[in-house]
């Protein structure tokens, strides 16, 4: 999370070039230290019995980051000529096709048929897409209201929440998520978290 959530930097700059928006030598600060916060997240990762190194995933993950800025500044200018709900239902069905040919690419097709046979795992997939639209919409009435650097920064802070709720259903509900709480890993991962929420929560005031 705290890699994918690096965007805020890409939206830091990309705003200054089609948005008009300011970059001042402290966003530049900020912006290494969120770059800081997503190399030690690459490099600790923690899972069991293995470490991940900065690789070809780590790229990945900052190629989605940066497309998720490029998501961030089309909204941003969308959302200056068009309705919230307008714009949300644009990117819907932008996202449709291409979520349809990531399930055949993958080979996956049998396991979604088997997702909506499965009643828990319907219902599990329903809650996620309902907090995830709450989410968009939120975000994207927040970057109506506001500059795109600024809502992008406080939208990064995600790394922290998910960090205290991995590590709460890691230690109460193993059986639900295996998430290893060693002194070590909760260091490394909570260093991560806080350079990128510092450094987006800089953003948001500068």
């Amino acid at each position: 999370m705290p890699v994918v959530d690096t965007n805020p930097m890409f939206v830091a700059v990309l705003a200054v070039f089609f948005l008009g928006e300011n970059l001042t030598p402290l966003k530049w600060l900020t912006i290494g230290m969120v770059l800081t916060g997503a190399l030690i997240a690459s490099l600790h990762q923690s899972l069991p019995g293995s470490r991940v190194k900065i690789g070809r995933q780590f790229f990945i993950l900052l190629a989605a980051s940066f497309g998720m800025a490029v998501m961030t500044i089309l909204a941003k200018y969308a959302l200056g000529h068009l309705e919230t709900a307008h714009v949300y239902a644009l990117f819907t069905s932008a996202w449709a096709p291409v979520y349809v040919g990531a399930v055949l690419l993958s080979r996956s097709w049998a396991e979604a048929k088997q997702t909506i046979r499965n009643r828990s795992a319907l219902s599990i997939t329903g809650i996620a897409f309902s907090a995830q639209l709450i989410a968009i919409v939120t975000g994207m009435t927040a970057l109506a209201l506001g500059p795109a650097s600024l809502a992008s920064a406080i939208m990064g802070t995600r790394p922290l929440i998910v960090l205290a709720y991995m590590t709460f259903v890691g230690f109460f509900l193993p059986r639900i998520l295996s998430e290893p709480s060693t002194r070590s890993s909760l260091m490394a991962k909570g260093t991560a978290a806080v350079l990128v929420t510092v450094g987006v929560g800089t953003m948001a005031f500068t």
